[in-house]
C-alpha cells in the first residue's frame, strides 16, 4: 500500500524534477504512465492465512447462540403480540359462534345488545393476557413493532461506529448485557406501556448488535467459506428452535424469560472470542494481531516454525505500512461511504435493497397469524424452507463457480415477485387450494433471507475494512426504516385490497433492475483493507503525476513563448515583453 506524500514535500520534489524533465529532448513524448504505473508485486494479505480450523468452529458455535438470542428478540412479536381471534360471544339471550370475520360480526351484534366476546388464541400473547382484541389488539401490535424497529434503527446508527472504534467483540459484549437486563425487566411488566418501554430500550442494543454480528463472522471466515457458512448459520434454523421454545412455554412472559437465559449463556461465551485480526491490524494493534494469529493457528493445530515465521514477516510488513501512513490515520464516518462514485452507487443500492428486503420480510411476518394453519407450524415451516434454500445456495456457491452473489440475489428476487403475484392473483380469482397461498407467502418470506445473505457478503467484499462496518451500519438504518413501515403496510387494505402486494412487487422489480446496473460480481474477491487513494476521490486531491504534468506543460509553454519573443523584431519584442 502506498501513501501520498505531503504537499510541501511534493512541491520540493517536483521543483527538483523540473530541470531534468524540461531539458529532456523527449518532452513531447512524455508518457504519464511512466510516472503513475509501477510494476505490480504480489502483496501478502491476512486472507492468505485464513482457513477453517478448530478455533473458527468454536467461534461458529458461539455465533449460533448469539444469533438465536438476537433472532428471538427481533421476531418475539410473532408470538408475543399475536392478535387473538374472536370465535364467538355470550349474548343476553343466546350465545353466538363465529367461524370467520369474528371482529366484524361481534361489532354488528354489539350494536343491538351486550355480547361478551369469547377469545381464542394459539399462544398467550400480551393482548390475550390483558384481554385486548380486534382493532385495539392490532393497534398494540403495530405500536410495539414500530417502537421495536425504530429503536433498532437508533442502535444501528451508532453500533457500527462503536465497533469500528472500540472493537467488534466489545460492542457485542456490552450490547448483550443491556439487552439481557431489559429482557428480564420485560418479564415483570405490569402494563402494556411498561412492556413497550423496556422493549424499546432493549431493542436499541439489539440494533447495535445486529449491525456488528455478521461482520464479525465474515471477518473470521476464509473467502471460499463465507457464503455456505453464512447460509447455514443464519436466522433460518433458529426459526425452528424459536417455534419449539414458544410451543413449550405457551406464554409471552415464559418465552421472554427463557430467551434471557440464552442471552446469559451467550454473554459468558463471548469472552472466549478475540477481536478479529483484520480489525486489530486496521487499528494498528499489530502486537495483538500477531498474538491472535499465532493463537488461532495453535488452536487449529497448524502452527509450525515456518508458519510462525510467515506471521512475523506479515506483521512486520504491516508495521511498515502503518508507520508510512501514520499521518493519514483518521477516524472514518458515514461521509467516507461516498468518497468515490462507485462507493456512492454501492451505498445507495445496498441501502435501498435492505429497505426492500426488511419491508417485505417484516410486513409478511407480522401478518403471519392471518395465514391459514398453526402459527407454530407456519414459523417452523418458514425456518425449514429458509434453511433448505440457504443450504442449497451455500452448496451451489461452493461447488458452482458461475453461481455468484448476483445470481443468488436475482433468483431470490424473482421468486419473491412470482410468489407475491400468486397471492395478488388469489385476491381476485380465489384458488381452490388455499395451501398454495399459504406456502407462496412462506416462500416470499424465505427468499428475503437469500437477499440479506447475498447483500451482506457482497457488501463485505466491496467495502474496505476501514469503512466496512460503517457501511453495514448505514444500510441497517434503511433496513430498520423498512421494518418500521412494515407493520402498517396491510392497513392499506382498507383502501384497496391488493395495494400491499402491488407495493411489494413494484419495489422488488426496482431492486432487481438496479442490481444489474450497479453491482459487480464479487465472488472469489479478496476483502479490501484500505480506501481508494485520494486521487480517486470525488472531491480528493489530484494525483502528483497529473499536477506535475500540468506544471511541466505550463513551464514548457512559457519557454516556447520566450523563444518566440526573442525571434521577433524590436517593436514586437517590446510588445511581447509587456504582455
Amino acid at each position: 500500500m502506498s501513501c501520498e506524500k505531503s504537499v510541501d514535500v511534493e512541491d520540493k520534489k517536483s521543483n527538483e524534477d523540473y530541470g531534468e524533465i524540461i531539458e529532456s529532448p523527449k518532452i513531447d513524448n512524455f508518457d504519464l504512465n511512466m510516472i503513475s504505473e509501477d510494476n505490480p508485486t504480489p502483496e501478502t494479505t491476512y486472507g492468505d492465512f485464513q482457513h477453517l480450523g478448530f478455533y473458527i468452529i468454536c467461534v461458529l458455535i458461539i455465533h449460533e447462540i448469539l444469533l438465536l438470542f438476537m433472532m428471538g428478540n427481533i421476531t418475539f412479536l410473532i408470538f408475543g403480540a399475536a392478535v387473538p381471534s374472536v370465535v364467538g360471544c355470550i349474548g343476553q339471550n343466546k350465545n353466538y359462534t363465529f367461524t370467520e370475520n369474528g371482529c366484524s360480526k361481534l361489532f354488528e351484534i354489539q350494536k343491538n345488545e351486550t355480547c361478551i366476546p369469547i377469545i381464542q388464541n394459539q399462544f398467550e400473547s400480551i393482548q390475550s393476557e390483558f384481554n385486548v382484541y380486534c382493532k385495539e389488539a392490532e393497534a398494540i401490535k403495530q405500536t410495539s413493532a414500530f417502537l421495536q424497529m425504530f429503536a433498532m434503527m437508533i442502535g444501528a446508527t451508532f453500533g457500527g461506529q462503536l465497533s469500528d472504534n472500540f472493537g467488534r467483540v466489545k460492542t457485542i459484549k456490552y450490547s448483550l448485557l443491556l439487552i439481557i437486563i431489559c429482557s428480564f425487566l420485560c418479564t415483570y411488566a405490569t402494563t402494556i406501556e411498561v412492556f413497550n418501554i423496556y422493549r424499546f430500550l432493549g431493542s436499541i442494543f439489539v440494533g447495535a448488535k445486529s449491525s456488528v454480528l455478521h461482520v464479525l463472522l465474515l471477518e473470521y471466515l476464509p473467502k471460499q467459506h463465507r457464503v455456505w457458512i453464512s447460509t447455514i448459520f443464519s436466522f433460518s434454523p433458529n426459526y425452528i428452535i424459536f417455534s419449539f421454545m414458544a410451543y413449550n412455554t405457551q406464554k409471552w412472559r415464559n418465552l421472554m424469560f427463557v430467551l434471557s437465559w440464552i442471552g446469559i449463556t451467550a454473554l459468558i461465551l463471548i469472552h472466549f472470542v478475540r477481536e478479529p485480526v483484520r480489525w486489530l491490524i486496521q487499528k494498528g494493534k499489530l502486537s495483538k494481531a500477531r498474538k491472535s494469529m499465532i493463537f488461532i493457528e495453535k488452536w487449529s493445530g497448524k502452527l509450525t516454525d515456518n508458519m510462525e515465521k510467515k506471521i512475523f514477516e506479515y506483521i512486520e510488513e504491516e508495521s511498515f505500512k502503518q508507520e508510512e501512513c501514520e499521518r493519514r490515520k483518521k477516524g472514518y464516518t458515514f461521509k467516507h461511504l461516498f468518497v468515490t462514485w462507485k462507493l456512492t452507487a454501492y451505498t445507495i443500492f445496498f441501502s435501498y435493497s435492505a429497505l426492500v428486503g426488511c419491508f417485505i420480510n417484516y410486513a409478511l411476518i407480522f401478518n403471519l397469524e392471518k395465514v391459514s394453519g398453526s402459527i407454530y407450524m407456519n414459523t417452523a415451516y418458514l425456518g425449514l424452507i429458509r434453511w433448505f434454500f440457504n443450504i442449497s445456495v451455500g452448496a451451489l456457491d461452493y461447488h458452482v463457480k458461475c453461481f455468484g452473489r448476483k445470481t443468488c440475489h436475482t433468483l431470490a428476487m424473482c421468486t419473491i415477485i412470482l410468489t407475491l403475484s400468486i397471492v395478488l392473483f388469489n385476491i381476485y380469482v380465489p384458488l381452490q387450494h388455499q395451501y398454495i397461498v399459504r406456502f407462496a407467502t412462506l416462500f416470499a418470506i424465505s427468499m428475503c433471507s437469500q437477499i440479506f445473505i447475498a447483500n451482506s457478503v457482497s457488501q463485505t467484499e466491496l467495502f474496505p475494512t476501514s469503512i466496512r462496518n460503517i457501511a453495514v451500519s448505514f444500510q441497517a438504518i434503511f433496513a430498520r426504516m423498512g421494518s418500521i413501515a412494515a407493520p402498517f403496510l396491510f392497513g392499506f387494505q382498507s383502501y384497496f385490497l391488493a395495494l400491499p402486494y402491488i407495493i411489494m412487487v413494484t419495489m422488488s422489480i426496482v431492486d432487481l433492475s438496479a442490481l444489474w446496473v450497479i453491482i459487480p460480481e464479487t465472488k472469489g474477491e479478496r476483502l479490501k483493507d484500505h480506501l481508494p487513494n485520494k486521487d480517486e476521490w470525488i472531491f480528493g486531491k489530484r494525483s502528483r503525476e497529473l499536477k506535475l504534468l500540468k506544471e511541466i506543460n505550463s513551464k514548457k509553454s512559457m519557454i516556447n513563448d520566450e523563444v518566440d519573443c526573442q525571434m521577433m523584431d524590436d517593436d514586437n519584442k517590446r510588445e511581447c515583453n509587456v504582455i
